[in-house]
């Protein structure tokens, strides 16, 4: 079996000696590996890192159910948009909810 092996391993090693062949393996490899690199950096920063927020698991999406073409279908929205608050005015409504003291 090990000479099998090192036989295999030492034609390998003359078939890279042929720059037609060495090239393509070699572009390969590097290709491959750039990409690797690429996509396991965009994993990690968009879904293994902590996200920027003091707490993070506080932050929530409130949507509501708004009838669409005469009520007979709906379709999630979101809440600021459809009610029109937003910024300071709608995190005060939303802060005791996300505490469970809702007034």
């Amino acid at each position: 079996m090990l000479s099998h092996f090192l036989r295999e391993f030492r034609f390998a090693v003359r078939l890279l000696k042929r720059p037609a062949f060495a090239v393509p393996v070699i572009l390969t490899f590097a290709v491959g590996i750039g990409v690797n690199a690429g996509v396991f950096s965009v994993v990690h920063a968009v879904l293994l890192s902590p996200l920027p927020y003091k707490s993070p698991e506080q932050l929530v999406t409130i949507w509501e159910l708004s009838g669409v073409g005469g009520g007979a279908r709906k379709e999630p929205r979101s809440a600021t948009s459809s009610t029109g608050r937003s910024g300071s005015r709608a995190s005060r409504t939303c802060k005791p909810i996300a505490s469970g003291k809702v007034p």
